[in-house]
């Protein structure tokens, strides 16, 4: 079952403290009355997203998946409308959720997920190295079809025979803040070369 943990916290009286305090006893509850499997679908806007990973993780979610992808919000100026859309994902929204899963692997037991952003055999190859267990395909299916699926497999083996990879497992979490010497390089390296 997955759980998707969105608040829009609108309200100014609720501290971000009670919103993550009442989502955590919502998962706690769940967990509680069902026998299957629960995962917490998070999204990218929580202040501490490690520090509430990890609070979910101690009450026994099964996984967590990166990130819930929001409808976008424009104004109708001229009809005085709020109109909502949804577009499809591309791989340019991968690195957020690369980010967050290299992040929590191995810091948590539940198993990580990635959804938006995976559209390609690297794609895939990306999240599994970040320290996902599944990537969640979906707007590449939209626009290619279900044929997509055989063409990302052959993909995927044919780049981890060309790179000796034996299974994903192998290679899972070998680019994650745990097993990379210096995890917060890569963030200054990236904050000196933009600003």
């Amino acid at each position: 079952m997955e759980l998707d943990l969105y608040h829009s916290a609108s309200d100014a009286a609720t501290s971000a403290a009670e919103i993550e305090n009442q989502l955590i006893e919502i998962v706690r509850e769940v967990k509680r009355g069902v026998s299957i499997p629960v995962a917490a679908k998070l999204s990218p806007l929580f202040t501490a997203f490690a520090n509430f990973a990890t609070r979910l993780d101690s009450v026994g979610v099964d996984g967590l998946v990166l990130f819930t992808r929001f409808h976008r919000v424009d104004i109708d100026v001229i009809d005085l409308e709020v109109l909502r859309s949804i577009e499809l994902s591309d791989s340019s929204e991968l690195q957020l959720r690369l980010r967050a899963a290299a992040v929590l692997a191995g810091r948590v037991k539940a198993d990580i997920a990635i959804a938006g952003g995976v559209h390609t055999a690297l794609d895939v190859i990306k999240a599994n190295m970040a320290g996902a267990c599944v990537t969640q395909i979906v707007s590449a299916i939209l626009k290619n079809g279900p044929q997509h699926l055989r063409a990302l497999l052959r993909d995927l083996e044919a780049w981890m025979t060309a790179n000796e990879w034996e299974s994903l497992a192998e290679m899972r979490g070998n680019m994650s803040f745990q097993r990379i010497p210096d995890p917060a390089a890569y963030e200054r390296a990236t904050y000196r070369r933009f600003h």
